[in-house]
């Protein structure tokens, strides 16, 4: 069996669905394993084709050769393979023999085989619907006129007047959930946001995969050394993903599905009231998150299960509906409650009030209207 070099792999990687690729880490973060690795002991005839990445990992287990009860190593190459679920979870915490191990290795041959055989090809016919029963929506295409606007948009500004453009537009929006917080207290938590949006080329992040991910990188990187408050976070994340809404799944991926559906809810607001450019910038956010509502909601109601199956009935799916629109209900209102903490110290009454109005609000936003008992 053919398999990629980890620089083959890197970049095969880079290249993949967004979707794809938040369910690839997924699924190698739970013991470490870089997604680059993973694709590393997948067939390599598999590797041209999303759906067949995707079904690969998803009919496979990690199976380690020495468990991790044993003391075996979670992520090191030489520790695991892929294996069918049934011998690996019967093997418990024994080792894996030889034997085992070249059963697994036939076995993944053979179900590349048949992956590969069943499976239509990116570019033929059949292949758009499959790709949505995998994972839930036809591959995104970039429309031309996203993220006009972004590259220039607070480029002759100074940080100070792109925080009171910003305040002018956001504050109706705050205002309306009930969020006190002032002008001062904003300039100070959300200085940061500025010069990063200025540094990004949005013409470029919304056309190729690598420089996306490296901006998010940066991004995430930024979070964690200049101490942000989640408000700040929010709204960062909230631009990232208006232009380029897949980014939503490596938010998902990475933890901050409450803090994606804040900021884009925020800048999907109607209630922004400032003219001028910033003001019409921020109108043009709105339409466009309007336009992909539906694309959004998908993405940031599934905090547990990024990617899942088609729904094969009624009584099913409205049970899936409201596993999933619990669980993305319960992490905006734990988001919402730190967020308010964040901004304004109050009494525990008011600042479960307050959260219960911003998690409603958002939610609201992502959710059909019966969908709102959930939250």
């Amino acid at each position: 069996m053919e398999f990629v070099s980890i620089k083959e792999a890197i970049q095969i990687f880079g290249n993949l669905p967004e979707v794809l690729q938040s369910f690839i880490m997924s699924n190698g973060g739970r013991y470490g394993i870089p997604p680059q690795e993973l694709l590393m002991k997948i067939p390599k005839h598999l590797l041209e084709n999303p759906i067949e990445i995707f079904k690969f990992i998803k009919s496979k287990d990690i199976s380690h050769k020495i468990s991790l009860e044993n003391g075996g190593s979670p992520s090191n190459p030489n520790n695991w393979i892929f294996e069918d679920a049934g011998p690996n979870r019967a093997r418990q915490a024994d080792p894996m023999g030889h034997e085992e191990y070249l059963d697994a290795q036939i076995d993944n041959i053979n179900d590349g085989m048949n992956i590969d055989f069943g499976t239509p090809d990116p570019g033929t016919p059949g292949y758009n619907a499959a790709y949505k029963q995998a994972f839930g929506e036809e591959p995104y295409e970039v429309p031309n006129d996203v993220g006009d606007g972004f590259q220039d948009i607070f480029e002759n500004m100074s940080d100070a007047a792109a925080a009171d453009a910003i305040w002018d537009g956001m504050f109706d929006a705050l205002a309306e959930i009930g969020i006190p917080f002032g002008y001062i207290t904003f300039k100070l938590g959300f200085g940061g946001i500025f010069p990063f949006l200025k540094s990004v080329d949005w013409k470029h992040y919304k056309t190729d995969a690598k420089y996306r991910a490296k901006t998010l990188a940066r991004a995430l990187k930024a979070f964690r050394e200049g101490g942000w408050k989640v408000a700040a976070k929010a709204l960062l994340i909230g631009f990232l993903i208006a232009v380029f809404p897949p980014i939503a799944y490596f938010m998902a991926a990475v933890g901050l599905t409450g803090i994606a559906a804040m900021g884009t809810r925020w800048l999907a607001s109607k209630t922004i009231k400032s003219s001028g450019r910033v003001g019409r910038f921020l109108y043009s956010i709105s339409d466009w998150l309007d336009r992909v509502h539906k694309f959004l909601k998908n993405i940031l109601a599934g905090l547990d299960k990024i990617v899942d199956v088609v729904l094969k009935n009624a009584s099913t799916a409205v049970k899936a509906i409201y596993t999933v629109g619990k669980s993305f209900a319960s992490s905006v209102h734990t988001i919402s409650k730190k967020v308010a903490k964040d901004l304004y110290r109050v009494g525990k009454d008011t600042l479960r009030q307050a959260s219960q109005a911003i998690s409603n609000w958002i939610f609201s936003w992502f959710s059909d209207p019966d969908d709102l008992s959930y939250a």
